[in-house]
């Protein structure tokens, strides 16, 4: 899980407080997954490790853990890539009562955001696991390329030095390479997890759908 915080800018920073952050980590059990300062945190839940990290995008310090003021351990990735997310965000009701109906209103990226977010760690990144939920989403979205495309040209924020349409082009283009190392590792992680298409069939889908999505993303672009 990404944790995306709206962190100020390094020069009204200490006017903010993420105490109640690192309160509500240890509180629901999760430990710092490394030494010292962290800003990824684990909890094991069912024989499964729950990786939770918190990240920021702020225009100082990129690619750097940033400490946030009011923790002892708790710290911030600054990434490109986040601010998108931050800046088209829905809220959904998430229900926390374990014998009752209980239910609280939770800040998730939309589609748009995420989408951007995540071609960000597409091409900075470059792992595997990026490329996948790239495309997983792009192709499975309820409405398919055409929206995934259109909803990535509406959240694109402005006035950033991070150039997040650049960004995305560049993580689709690595998605139309049908031999390429990304949608083979696409095709075999859906084998993996029982899909019977042929592999072929998969990337070419995958491709497919992202060809369809940068078109829809270029013509809001031109409109």
């Amino acid at each position: 899980m990404d944790l995306a915080l709206d962190l100020a800018p390094v020069y009204d920073r200490d006017e903010q407080d993420f105490g109640w952050l690192e309160r509500a980590l240890v509180a629901a059990g999760f430990a710092p997954s490394g030494q010292g300062r962290a800003w990824r945190w684990t909890i094991r839940q069912d024989d499964v490790d729950v990786h939770l990290d918190v990240l920021c995008d702020v225009l100082d310090s990129a690619g750097q853990e940033l400490a946030l003021p009011g923790t002892r351990v708790v710290t911030a990735m600054n990434l490109p890539g986040p601010a998108a997310a931050l800046g088209d965000a829905t809220e959904r009701p998430l229900r926390i009562g374990v014998v009752d109906d209980a239910t609280i209103q939770v800040r998730y990226a939309g589609l748009g955001g995420y989408l951007l977010a995540k071609a960000s760690a597409v091409v900075g990144r470059r792992a595997p696991k990026d490329a996948y939920d790239l495309a997983f989403v792009v192709l499975h979205n309820p409405g398919g390329p055409t929206a995934a495309g259109t909803a990535a040209r509406k959240a694109l924020p402005a006035d950033r030095s991070h150039d997040f349409a650049a960004t995305f082009r560049g993580a689709l283009a690595r998605l139309l390479d049908v031999d390429g190392s990304d949608l083979l590792s696409y095709a075999e992680q859906r084998r993996l997890d029982g899909e019977t298409t042929d592999p072929l069939l998969i990337r070419q889908d995958v491709a497919a759908a992202a060809d369809a999505c940068l078109t829809a993303f270029d013509a809001q672009v031109r409109a």
